[in-house]
């Protein structure tokens, strides 16, 4: 049956550059994710979160950890990948707060990564918030928009501002990408149909590196909290010039190109001093991983829009 399931979930993945729903984890399990997230926010400055906590948060919060290591997860990642040796690349939370205008336009997650190939790249995204929907701001693909391999996109407010043409909304304003980057448009990117990937709690879509997608506004009443975890396959190899680490999930490593960051142990086993070890190795990789993934900017552009 495993077999058969791996079969198909790669089958679809590589027909459509995504598999959605995948059924990850249960109400029970859900709810408590969601209540250990809102128990670390309510104990952070104003009750926010933001910079560069909402990212790689798997280094030091127990909770994430483990969902980085979820057997549903992990299995479903070594079908689409088809490979036993897969590495965590970066993880980060994906939140829209009530009534938020915050768009992501039409893009690729490849662009400005610097790995390759970026064929063996995914992204796991698990609504942590139920109803993440079109009303709420959920993902829509392109279908089959992976097979274009990586286009060009540009950055930064166009002249006047539209983006009509990447999403519906008013502004690029309003974007949350960091570098408010999105693809430039053209036949190819008509071509696909778009797939709106609604999720309830504790369910997740895959989608390739190549894929084009976005997201619209939340114009619910609750926020859209989602955690996207980003993996490649072991043989996938850093670029750029700053040196990475990753976090090793199954298998083994396949080359000496990046550093290994520091695992927390798993089912909430973490002591004090393993996630203070972990916020050091948080501070350490976000360096790194800033370092590269703004390199090609002629002015750093601000790391958290929300």
């Amino acid at each position: 049956a495993t077999s058969q399931f791996s079969s198909a979930i790669r089958e679809s993945y590589l027909s459509n550059g995504y598999v959605t729903p995948v059924d990850v984890l249960s109400s029970s399990e859900v709810s408590k994710l969601l209540q250990s997230y809102n128990e670390w926010v309510s104990s952070l400055p104003d009750a926010k979160l933001a910079g560069d906590l909402r990212f790689r948060p798997h280094l030091h919060l127990p909770f994430i950890n483990d969902i980085v290591h979820n057997e549903r997860i992990v299995s479903s990642v070594q079908a689409v990948l088809d490979t036993p040796n897969v590495l965590l690349w970066s993880s980060d939370f994906n939140v829209k707060g009530e009534q938020s205008s915050g768009i992501f336009s039409l893009h690729q997650d490849a662009t400005y990564t610097g790995l390759s190939p970026a064929e063996l790249g995914v992204t796991v995204w698990l609504a942590v918030s139920d109803n993440v929907n079109e009303e709420s701001g959920c993902m829509t693909f392109v279908e089959g928009s992976h097979v274009f391999g990586q286009l060009p996109h540009i950055e930064g407010n166009s002249e006047d501002g539209s983006i009509s043409n990447e999403c519906d909304c008013e502004s690029n304003t309003h974007n949350m990408l960091s570098r408010k980057q999105r693809v430039t448009l053209d036949e190819r990117a008509d071509t696909g149909r778009n797939v709106v990937a609604s999720l309830r709690a504790g369910q997740a879509s895959l989608h390739h590196f190549h894929l084009l997608h976005k997201s619209g506004p939340n114009n619910s009443t609750q926020p859209r909290i989602g955690l996207a975890l980003r993996y490649i396959a072991a043989s996938v190899k850093q670029t750029k010039p700053t040196r990475e680490a990753v976090t090793l999930v199954s298998g083994t490593l396949e080359h000496d190109g990046f550093d290994l960051e520091p695992a927390l142990p798993l089912e909430f086993n973490a002591t004090g001093n393993d996630i203070e070890k972990g916020r050091a190795a948080h501070q350490d990789s976000m360096r790194r991983e800033r370092a590269n993934y703004f390199d090609t900017a002629n002015t750093v552009k601000a790391y958290d829009q929300s």
